[in-house]
C-alpha cells in the first residue's frame, strides 16, 4: 500500500486484527514448525466461535442460578492447568504476594487455599482475563464483567467441609449487589471427596436469614434439599452470589481441587486490587499474622475452614 492506501486500510475497526491474520497466515508457512493435531484444538475452537450458552442453558439459569458446562477445557488443556496448581502449592510463604491459608485438623497444618495468584502464575492469565470466560460471563451476566477476586480450594485427603452459606455478604464490601462465580473443576469430584452442594430452590435473589458469622442456620440447611454437583476435571460450573451452596468433607485419599474465580459487572468498578488489599488487612495469610492478635471469622473467611492458629 501507499500512504493514502494505509490510511484508508487504518479506518477499517478491524485493521489491527486482519495485520494479525496476515501475521498468522505467514507464519503457517513454515513447513518445519510442529504443531499439535486439529483435534487438540476442539475445545478452544467451540469456546470462541459459538455463543457460550445454548437458549435452554440460559434459560436454566435464569430460573435456577446455576448452569454446568461440560469438558470445557479438553485433556491437554487440564494438564497444563493441574500442572500449574501442583506447582503452586509448593510455593513458599512470601508475604505481600500470593496468599496461602491452612486448616488445622488432629494437630495437623493443611494447606486449604491460595488466593491472589493471577501476577504470579502466568497460565491462569488468559483463561481469567482473556475471552475464554469472559465472553460465557458477559452473556450470563447481560453485561460485561471485571475480575473480582480468584483462588483455588486444594480440600486435601481428610479436609473438612464448607458451612451452608451464601456468598453476596462477603462481596458487598465496595458497592457490588451482584457477582457470577465460576468454579473450574481440576480434580474429579463426587459426594465421596466433598464435592459443591448447592440449595434447590427457585432462584433467590436476596440475603436469606442468616447467624451472626453469616453462615445459614443448621435448622436452615436441615428443612432444604441440596444437589450434589459431581464434576470431572475440565468442567465448570457458573452460579451467582445469591445460590446457598456448601460442601462435605474429603473422606478419600486424594485432593478435591477446584479453582473458583468471580466476576462483578465492568461498570461497578475493579475492585480486585483493593479487595486483596483489604483482606490482608482483616484476614491476611499466616505468614502476615502480627504475634497475638486475634483473627476472628468474618466476611473474609465465611463458611470455611480456614484456621487462625498462628
Amino acid at each position: 500500500m501507499n500512504a493514502a492506501e494505509a490510511k484508508i486500510f487504518e479506518l477499517n475497526p478491524y485493521f489491527r486484527e486482519a495485520l494479525s491474520l496476515r501475521g498468522y497466515d505467514e507464519a503457517a508457512k513454515k513447513q518445519s514448525c510442529k504443531v499439535a493435531p486439529v483435534e487438540s484444538y476442539e475445545s478452544m475452537l467451540r469456546r470462541h466461535l459459538i455463543e457460550p450458552l445454548s437458549k435452554p442453558k440460559m434459560t436454566f439459569f435464569k430460573k435456577n442460578g446455576f448452569v454446568m458446562i461440560k469438558s470445557w477445557f479438553n485433556d491437554n488443556e487440564m494438564a497444563r492447568i493441574e500442572e500449574s496448581v501442583r506447582k503452586m502449592e509448593s510455593w513458599p510463604e512470601v508475604p505481600g504476594k500470593w496468599m496461602k491459608y491452612f486448616e488445622y485438623a488432629s494437630n495437623q497444618r493443611t494447606l486449604c487455599r491460595i488466593e491472589n495468584f493471577l501476577e504470579y502464575e502466568e497460565v491462569f492469565s488468559p483463561y481469567l482475563l482473556g475471552d475464554s470466560f469472559r465472553l460465557l460471563l458477559n452473556q450470563v451476566m447481560g453485561a460485561p464483567v471485571v475480575l473480582f477476586k480468584e483462588k483455588i480450594n486444594f480440600k486435601q485427603a481428610g479436609g473438612q467441609g464448607f458451612r451452608a452459606h451464601q456468598d453476596a455478604p462477603a462481596f458487598r464490601s465496595f458497592g457490588q449487589n451482584f457477582h457470577l462465580n465460576l468454579m473450574l473443576s481440576i480434580d474429579h469430584t463426587s459426594s465421596d471427596n466433598g464435592c459443591l452442594e448447592l440449595m434447590r430452590s427457585e432462584r433467590i435473589c436476596d440475603l436469606l436469614p442468616a447467624e451472626k458469622d453469616l453462615t445459614l442456620s443448621e435448622d436452615f440447611e436441615m428443612r432444604n434439599e441440596w444437589i450434589s454437583v459431581e464434576t470431572d476435571p475440565g468442567d465448570i460450573l457458573v452460579f451467582d452470589s445469591y445460590i446457598p451452596h456448601k460442601s462435605a468433607a474429603n473422606l478419600t485419599k486424594n485432593s478435591r481441587r477446584a479453582l473458583y474465580a468471580t466476576y462483578n459487572k465492568a461498570c461497578e468498578g475493579d475492585w480486585r486490587e483493593k479487595y486483596y488489599e483489604e483482606k490482608r488487612r482483616v484476614f491476611p495469610p499466616e505468614a502476615e499474622r502480627e504475634k497475638g492478635v486475634t483473627y476472628d471469622s468474618n466476611i473474609f473467611n465465611l463458611g470455611n475452614p480456614i484456621g487462625v492458629k498462628i
